[in-house]
């Protein structure tokens, strides 16, 4: 006999719960998500205490903020949760030892044995050496986006990326300088009309390089978000917003002068036919107005701004997602985008009398075998064809603190996720041990460990 086991590497993912009026410690979570793997798609969570008046535009408050915020947590499912403030967590029911703190995050200096998740460094040496170093006929496009006012920086690191300053944490933006020889653009609203217009990388999207991205959106249209880029709760709006849809680009009120030729063409340019439907369904560019843009505005920035003479193109929308509630049973289903580095599939023994599977895990190809702590994660999952029932496959999700099923694979207990079993790793070649039980059985367990005797 024998299971079908499926293997995905994937990054680290990181949830950063932090107040949606801190801009210091918000700009400071944008510039940790630059030095790390995959760090572009690690969701913000608003810390709040009650519901402000802001959170919606018509005033429809549907749950506490308590909800809301087990809502994002359950929408990402994160492997960590990082405190901006210490015992923020303290009530959310998080597994102590895997909530940190933002000083956790990243390695300082050459103290490899502190820190979490996949810093940049081993990405940054294995991209130059298989691409940057050779000369190239045209010119990579590769920028570092500053800005002279402190008002503004936390809009750049959030868009383009950003560096942490600090003792131990120089050499991340030398890394990124020495490997690419980026082009310093000092942004304003005429450079970012440019930048959307010829397509630049950033620190930010070199991060997640060696990554498969797969959306699961059921929206194709692509987003202009019309923001204030002072304003730290609509950044973190955009953030999470990016992290699950394919195609949205933040527009700065401040900056409406210089980028509306630009949100123009851009409507025009997106108001096409569907690819593969024949139906007539067309695809239109949506103006979403973040949180922060007063109502009484609305109108009139769209009609002097945004709106083109293009009949049918226009469109808009004065609400945000509200990706913390379920979705609705009517409604195709909301989901986060699949991230993978590796995946495999194994066809495995599979021993009733001695129900252990064995396998290795997956690594990145281009790390070192030893660095700091927890630097990337294995999803499994189990698929018995058998149609005999001999393993259970499907197992309650519990990634905040999992007491079913007791699977110990390192440091952490294994977590059950709508994904799969989560396995968070140190180092390389990793072998895998896992004792699966029958469906009778597991139901037995669950049971006991939820207090009842069966």
């Amino acid at each position: 006999m024998s299971i079908s086991t499926h293997i995905r590497l994937r990054p680290v993912r990181f949830a950063f719960l932090v107040r949606p009026n801190d801009k210091e410690r918000v700009h400071e979570i944008f510039q940790i998500n630059t030095c790390l793997w995959g760090g572009m798609y690690n969701p913000i969570v608003p810390y709040i205490k009650s519901v402000p008046k802001w959170w919606d535009r018509h005033n429809h408050h549907f749950e506490t903020a308590e909800q809301i915020i087990n809502g994002y947590l359950d929408f990402f499912e994160p492997d960590f949760l990082v405190e901006a403030e210490v015992d923020l967590a303290d009530e959310i029911g998080f597994e102590e030892e895997r909530v940190l703190q933002l000083s956790d995050v990243l390695t300082r200096g050459r103290d490899w044995k502190k820190g979490h998740g996949l810093n940049i460094l081993d990405l940054y040496r294995d991209l130059y050496r298989k691409e940057y170093q050779f000369s190239k006929r045209h010119k990579h496009n590769i920028i570092n986006a500053i800005h002279e006012k402190h008002s503004f920086r936390a809009f750049s690191s959030c868009l383009f990326g950003g560096f942490p300053g600090g003792p131990g944490l120089e050499y991340l933006e030398q890394a990124f300088i020495d490997a690419f020889d980026p082009k310093e653009v000092l942004l304003n609203g005429g450079a970012l009309a440019d930048i959307y217009r010829s397509g630049c990388t950033s620190a930010l999207r070199m991060g997640h390089s060696k990554i498969e991205v797969s959306y699961h959106e059921h929206i194709w249209d692509p987003i202009l978000f019309v923001l204030d880029a002072c304003m730290p709760r609509d950044l973190i709006d955009f953030w999470n917003l990016r992290a699950i849809r394919r195609q949205i680009i933040p527009v700065p009120i401040q900056w409406l002068d210089d980028l509306s030729t630009f949100c123009k063409e851009y409507i025009v340019k997106n108001y096409r036919p569907l690819p593969g439907n024949n139906n007539g369904v067309m695809t239109r560019a949506t103006v979403m107005f973040a949180r922060s843009i007063p109502t009484d505005d609305i109108d009139h920035l769209y009609a002097a701004y945004f709106q083109v003479d293009e009949q049918g193109a226009n469109v808009r929308q004065d609400w945000y997602p509200s990706i913390w509630s379920p979705s609705p049973r009517y409604t195709v289903r909301e989901m986060r985008p699949t991230l993978t580095a590796i995946e495999k599939k194994l066809d495995l023994p599979y021993d009733y009398e001695k129900p252990v599977l064995r396998f290795n895990y997956l690594h990145p190809e281009f790390v070192e075998k030893y660095g700091n702590n927890d630097r990337w994660v294995n999803v499994i999952e189990f698929q018995d064809w058998t149609s005999k029932n001999q393993i259970a496959t499907a197992f309650p999700c519990d990634y905040k603190k999992p007491l079913f099923p007791n699977l110990r694979q390192g440091k952490y207990n294994v977590l059950s996720t709508t994904e799969g079993f989560v396995v968070i790793h140190d180092f390389c070649d990793a072998p895998a041990y896992f004792n699966i039980d029958d469906g009778t059985t597991a139901i037995n367990k669950w049971l006991k460990a939820n207090g009842v005797e069966a």
